[in-house]
C-alpha cells in the first residue's frame, strides 16, 4: 500500500511538472511584452519636433530683428553667446526679439528647447547673425550716393537747387560736398547732417561733377566715406535731362 501510494504521487509531481511553463520562460516572456507594448506606445507619439531656427540673415547696428524656432516644444531657453546684440523680448517661447547694438558687427544666439512626447527630447541649436555692413580697417562701410539726375538748369525765378545724398549711416552722419562745374570751377559746401543740400544755380555754367563726403564715428573712431557723380553735359544748354524740382 505505502508503494502505491508513492507511485500516485510522482504521477501527480510528474504532471504537474509538464503543464506549468520553466519560471525563468515567464520572465522572458513578459520582459518581451513589455519591450513591444513600449515600442508600439512610441509609434504613436508621432515625429519629434525638427530642431531649426529662421531670421534674416543679416543685420544694420541699432536694429530690431525677429529670430523664430521651429514650434512643438514646451519650452525655449535663448542666450546670447557672441556679438553686440540684447534679446529684448520673448525668451522662454518660439520666437525672440533681437536689439542690435552700436558696435554691432555680427554675433549668435544658441538656442535650448526641450520637448515633452511621453519622453524628453532635448534639442541644441545655434544661428549666426551676420552685420549687413562691411568693417574695413575699423570702419563700416555704408550705402553712399547722390539720387538726382542731371540738376541744373533752367529753374525761373530760383537761383538754388536741390540735390539728395542717399545713404543708410547711421543717425548724426555729417554730409560735405564738393561740386565741379563746367568750366573747372570748385565749390565747397560745408558739412551738415541734413541729406537735402541747396546749392547754386546756374545755366550758362552747370555741374559735371558732385563729390559727397560722409564722417560719421563707430567705436571711438573717425570714419568717413565719399562717393562722386559725374553729369555728362557738353555746353551750357546741351543735351542734358530735364530736371525736375
Amino acid at each position: 500500500m505505502k508503494k502505491f501510494n508513492y507511485l500516485l504521487l510522482s504521477v501527480l509531481l510528474l504532471i504537474l511538472s509538464s503543464c506549468d511553463p520553466d519560471s525563468s520562460e515567464l520572465i522572458y516572456e513578459s520582459d518581451e511584452l513589455i519591450k513591444s507594448e513600449n515600442l508600439d506606445d512610441s509609434k504613436r507619439r508621432g515625429p519629434i519636433p525638427i530642431c531649426s531656427i529662421d531670421g534674416p540673415n543679416c543685420a544694420n547696428q541699432n536694429q530690431t530683428v525677429t529670430i523664430t524656432a521651429e514650434p512643438g516644444f514646451s519650452i525655449y531657453t535663448w542666450n546670447v553667446y557672441e556679438g553686440d546684440m540684447t534679446i529684448t523680448s520673448g525668451n522662454g517661447s518660439q520666437t525672440i526679439t533681437i536689439q542690435t547694438g552700436p558696435n554691432f558687427e555680427g554675433g549668435a544666439v544658441s538656442l535650448f528647447a526641450l520637448s515633452q512626447f511621453g519622453t524628453t527630447f532635448i534639442c541644441e541649436s545655434g544661428y549666426t547673425l551676420d552685420s549687413c555692413v562691411s568693417i574695413v580697417k575699423g570702419c563700416p562701410i555704408y550705402a553712399l550716393g547722390i539720387t538726382d539726375g542731371y540738376i541744373d538748369g533752367t529753374q525761373s525765378g530760383s537761383d538754388i537747387i536741390y540735390i539728395n545724398v542717399s545713404s543708410n549711416a547711421p543717425s548724426g552722419t555729417t554730409y560735405a560736398l564738393q561740386v565741379k562745374r563746367q568750366n573747372g570751377t570748385i565749390q565747397f559746401y560745408p558739412a551738415s547732417t541734413s541729406t537735402v543740400r541747396a546749392i547754386a544755380a546756374s545755366v550758362s555754367n552747370p555741374v559735371v561733377e558732385i563729390t559727397v563726403t560722409s564722417e560719421f564715428t563707430y567705436n571711438g573712431k573717425l570714419c568717413s566715406q565719399t562717393a562722386t557723380k559725374t553729369y555728362n553735359c557738353t555746353t551750357a544748354n546741351g543735351p542734358c535731362p530735364i530736371p525736375s524740382f
